[in-house]
């Protein structure tokens, strides 16, 4: 598994068991749901394919409900596809009419009143560019400036303008309501603005007696100017770079996706890097170098996830994008030093936080082979991924709900644990695991984290390092320190000195002074 996890978004493409269970094994970690298409027995079909094949694998598969949020977007057009022409005109009308070259709808009413003429407008994230040239009535007329094929429902940006868009529309509120039933994981808020739209949607979920962890979808200039307020009641962003790409000037993106990652990662806050990252996939079995350099890079500034969209939802090449993407994934990942950078210095957030970093430290310096994070709610696992440690991260957890969760997280490897309220047992049972699951072997190194009393969530505040290994059974040494060597067990004084040789460990139920000789030879 690499470190970064890969989001997959579910469509007619993908649609077929047999190819949900490939992408899995693949390397797909979480499904998205893209409600701004679809209806729900379609979704319904799909979500209960992925959760057969999350039986199936015996891996836990994240479920993200990406909402259609307060966008604008046109009406369907004649056969499916127009041509606009550049230099020509079009009209932007609100009635409801089957689109054609010169005329087709826009699902948002006030658009007279709210734009005026000379105000640029874009198509199917910037594919098409439109300039307003006249208003009347419920029609405005544009010169198109660049031209290309419109298809149906495409998403319409208007840069600069102030549009009187709510922040949750009545679909995405039954949307909401439908992913809560279904105890999905995710929701991924769709044109965020600042910290309110986020609550508005906190509200509704508990509205609905439920819960998901929010992702809110940095693709406005408002989100971009309110990126610390946003970060700092969700649970991550996605970096959307589709529409962000009309919202700013396009030579903004990358340097605005790289100082996102970063503070998501002083924040703790999962980070997904999406839009057209394999996009030419969607017709052709190889990406472009462009498009291998984007995704190794989002790699390198420190994603979480990197997420394909149109490439496995309807693409001619799902599964192949899939692996593509994990090639390219593990690649750069495995040139270390260019990913493997502290997060930059300053007061721990908390004594979470702390023991979190100095596990990581203390991996590092005792070459550990893994950390394990016995956690209830996943904060623990969560923490040590934000100081991104060299060795994997286990996250043992009792609740299939965490397991999930996850699933998303940078070096995260989630495993489902029995709920142990003892300490020392729940740390053996997890060590054990591990061993049996094949993450590490006998004698490595593993840091343990864990909050005490254990089951208690976000109190983490022990470390310990243990060998691992199986405990065949436990007694007093009699030299009060840790001993090596080949175990010589012996059930009389006779037999022990008979059997021990120079260097072994005498392992016997009781000792007295005839037991001498060979005690003298360990």
């Amino acid at each position: 598994m690499t470190k970064v996890k890969i989001v997959c978004t579910i469509g007619p493409s993908c649609s077929s068991y047999e190819t949900l269970l490939s992408m899995a094994k693949a390397g797909m970690n979480v499904a998205r749901f893209n409600f701004s298409h679809g209806a729900y027995e379609g979704h319904q079909e799909m979500f209960n394919l992925v959760r057969a094949v999350e039986k199936e694998m015996g891996e836990p598969i994240a479920t993200l409900l990406d909402t259609k949020g307060p966008e604008i977007r046109t009406g369907k057009v004649e056969g499916g596809t127009v041509s606009l022409e550049s230099g020509s005109l079009v009209t932007l009308t609100t009635r409801q009419l089957a689109g054609n070259p010169s005329i087709f709808t826009v699902n948002f009413d006030p658009l007279p009143y709210e734009v005026a003429p000379g105000q640029e407008i874009f198509i199917d994230d910037g594919t098409l560019h439109l300039r307003v040239e006249e208003i009347e009535g419920y029609d405005v007329r544009c010169r198109v400036v660049v031209g290309g094929l419109l298809g149906d429902s495409k998403g319409v940006n208007i840069p600069g303008a102030e549009l009187s868009l709510t922040a949750l529309a009545e679909k995405d509120r039954e949307d909401i309501r439908w992913g809560i039933e279904r105890e999905m994981d995710y929701i991924a808020v769709s044109f965020v603005k600042n910290r309110g739209d986020i609550m508005e949607v906190r509200r509704v979920m508990e509205e609905f007696g439920g819960s998901m962890k929010v992702i809110a979808k940095i693709e406005t200039r408002e989100a971009v100017i309110n990126i610390e307020e946003i970060t700092d009641v969700v649970d991550g962003v996605m970096i959307a770079r589709g529409d962000l790409g009309v919202e700013i000037p396009t030579e903004d993106v990358p340097l605005q996706q790289k100082r996102i990652i970063e503070i998501c990662r002083q924040k703790g806050k999962a980070v997904i890097v999406a839009t057209q990252m394999l996009d030419s996939m969607i017709r052709n079995p190889r990406p472009t170098r462009a498009e291998a350099s984007d995704v190794a890079n989002a790699v390198l500034d420190g994603a979480d996830a990197v997420m394909l969209s149109g490439e496995t939802a309807k693409g001619a090449y799902p599964l192949r994008s899939v692996e593509t993407m994990k090639r390219i994934v593990a690649r750069a990942e495995s040139e270390i030093e260019l990913w493997e950078r502290p997060v930059h210095a300053g007061a721990a957030l908390g004594i979470p936080d702390a023991v979190s970093s100095a596990s990581v430290m203390v991996s590092k310096q005792m070459k550990a082979a893994a950390i394990i994070s016995m956690t209830q709610s996943g904060s623990t696992a969560k923490m040590v991924s934000k100081h991104r440690p060299p060795c994997p991260i286990l996250g043992a957890t009792p609740s299939i709900r965490t397991w999930r969760e996850l699933a998303l997280y940078w070096g995260v490897i989630p495993l489902l644990k029995e709920e142990l309220i003892d300490q020392n047992t729940a740390v053996d049972s997890a060590i054990a695991s591990c061993l049996t699951a094949g993450l590490i072997r006998e004698g490595e190194l593993v840091a343990v984290t864990a909050g005490v009393p254990l089951g208690t969530p976000g109190t983490t505040n022990m470390l310990q390092v243990h060998i691992a290994g199986k405990i065949l059974l436990k007694g007093l040494s009699l030299l009060k320190r840790e001993a090596r060597g080949p175990v010589c067990t012996a059930s009389s004084a006779e037999e022990a000195n008979k059997k021990m040789t120079p260097g072994a460990v005498l392992v016997v139920r009781t000792s007295d002074k005839d037991y001498l000789p060979a005690m003298r030879m360990g």
